[in-house]
């Protein structure tokens, strides 16, 4: 038999969802905080800011835990070409998806070649575009733009010739909302240049043109620039002091290791062997990247630490990352601290990387996984490699069949908005 709702019914049931929201919005702060502290998800945080005022404020008083690095699937931001609306697509790992973010028109006809916590990216425009060889400083989901003055965002070498020129990657000392942050580029004519962020009446200041052996990597490690040549075989650090005038100068550059690492007959020694540096529990740690000869085609890391004895400086080789895992890649390498049974499918002393180049014979690999397409339409695929020996750390590698514009990583970040990315 129906049941008639009588207009007081009505008026009960309308209070009593009243009553429903009311209850969601004034749970306490200490509830509110254990299940941010349990959303892992950057979509799920966004949507956790979005239900209420109280819930956005609990958010912000009680940060997540550091967020996994995100696979940019494209260095190169192509011309929009008269559509503001055109995105940018970021592979999450902790979503296994794709999230897509609309960047500021900053990027536009610009390489990627580096990134620093917070969403910090550096962008350069080739001598193919005009103005050649301009340098920019743009928060990616922001849009604020660090004002760099005509003398810091054109890059001049008074020996090297402009023609050809590349910027391979840029580093960051300190953030670059800092005015005593130094950024520093290794490109293919100069070994390393820098320039400080709060000195605009100078340039980029360079050392090591038309040396014969180019870096191949340059991080900082507690403030101090490192740079590392192939194979990792000459370990360099610059010393960068100030001028009168507090402008950025390169002192002098240290050769403090000069070791081969000659692989065996098995291994690929051609492009395929990369060599990345990396600051870990402030201590600065080089992985060196190789592949099998065929029929194998796996691929390996070695890692060393950097010490320091009485014999001098010297690399160490490490056989765990303990609680951390890399990400290390052709613009951006950063180790990040992993909990307790991982984080998202992320694990512990687990080497996940970029190919820094195209493999057009992906499929001849065993175990791959097809994950997406990226912005150039090129497919991307997920491979975790098989390990040579029991005691090696395993690896997962990312990889593009054709596009020269490959996938970096950027560092994690904290979105306090949906409007940000879809």
């Amino acid at each position: 038999m129906a049941t008639q709702m009588t207009a007081g019914d009505d008026i009960m049931e309308q209070e009593a969802s009243a009553t429903l929201v009311v209850q969601w919005s004034a749970l306490p702060y200490d509830v509110l905080a254990m299940i941010r502290s349990r959303v892992a998800s950057p979509r799920d945080r966004v949507r956790f800011t979005g239900v209420c005022k109280p819930w956005h404020a609990a958010a912000s008083c009680h940060p997540s835990p550091p967020a996994l690095p995100l696979l940019l699937l494209s260095a190169w931001y192509g011309q929009p070409y008269g559509n503001p609306a055109v995105m940018k697509s970021l592979y999450c790992l902790e979503d296994a998806e794709v999230m897509r973010v609309q960047p500021p028109r900053a990027v536009w006809s610009n390489w990627h070649v580096g990134g620093h916590d917070g969403g910090w990216i550096a962008l350069w425009q080739s001598d193919q575009v005009e103005p050649p060889n301009l340098i920019v400083i743009v928060n990616l989901f922001s849009g604020a733009e660090v004002a760099l003055s005509e003398k810091q965002r054109t890059f001049k070498c008074n020996v090297c010739s402009p023609h050809g020129f590349l910027i391979h990657k840029i580093a960051f000392s300190e953030a670059p909302t800092s005015s005593s942050c130094v950024l520093a580029a290794m490109t293919n004519t100069c070994r390393v240049a820098v320039c400080k962020v709060g000195c605009p009446d100078y340039g980029w200041i360079t050392q090591g043109c038309r040396q014969r052996e180019n870096l191949k990597d340059i991080a900082f490690c507690n403030g101090e620039l490192y740079g590392i040549t192939s194979y990792g075989e000459k370990l360099f650090k610059y010393d960068i002091g100030v001028d009168n005038d507090d402008a950025p100068v390169i002192t002098a550059a240290h050769l403090l290791v000069t070791q081969s690492y000659n692989s065996p007959t098995k291994w690929s020694i051609n492009d395929e062997s990369v060599v990345y540096l990396i600051e870990l529990r402030c201590k600065l740690v080089m992985a060196v990247r190789a592949r099998l000869l065929p029929p194998e085609c796996e691929t390996s890391f070695n890692l060393f630490k950097l010490v320091n004895n009485a014999d001098g400086y010297r690399w160490a080789e490490m056989r765990s990352l303990e609680d951390h895992a890399l990400f290390v890649g052709p613009k951006c390498s950063m180790a990040v601290h992993v909990p307790v049974g991982g984080h998202q499918g992320v694990h512990r002393n687990k080497i996940y990387y970029s190919s820094h180049r195209p493999v057009k014979n992906i499929k001849s690999f065993s175990d791959v996984v097809y994950l997406t397409r990226t912005d150039d339409n090129d497919p991307m695929y997920r491979r975790q490699d098989k390990r040579v020996s029991d005691d090696e750390i395993k690896s997962i590698g990312y990889y593009v069949k054709v596009s020269p514009c490959t996938p970096t990583w950027l560092h994690g970040f904290s979105l306090q908005s949906s409007s940000q990315l879809v």
